[in-house]
């Protein structure tokens, strides 16, 4: 069986690298198109935890998440949404009895 790695550069960027960096400081005139409340459920606390087990680097783990939410979904675009979306996290951890 053939296992995929989350840190090859051909996931995060399959067509050469870029200058942007995909997590702006909260203080950025970068945009959050899918801002929104992020809701968590079972399923995508069962990702965080599996990239958080695989401890890839940010922003691969921003956007896998992101992927996963969808491109309707909100999405973690700054710091500012990435602190926010780890409070979603937590909370959902202490509403479900998982802390």
């Amino acid at each position: 069986m053939s296992h995929s790695s989350l840190s090859r550069q051909s996931i995060t960027n399959p067509h050469g690298t870029s200058n942007v960096s995909p997590l702006h400081p909260s203080g950025s005139t970068a945009m959050n198109h899918g801002m929104g409340e992020f809701v968590i459920d079972h399923r995508l606390y069962r990702l965080f935890e599996k990239l958080k087990e695989a401890n890839p680097n940010v922003q691969v783990m921003v956007n896998a998440l992101n992927i996963s939410m969808g491109p309707e979904g909100p999405s973690i675009r700054t710091c500012e949404d990435l602190e926010i979306f780890l409070e979603a996290i937590a909370d959902f951890e202490q509403q479900e009895g998982l802390s």
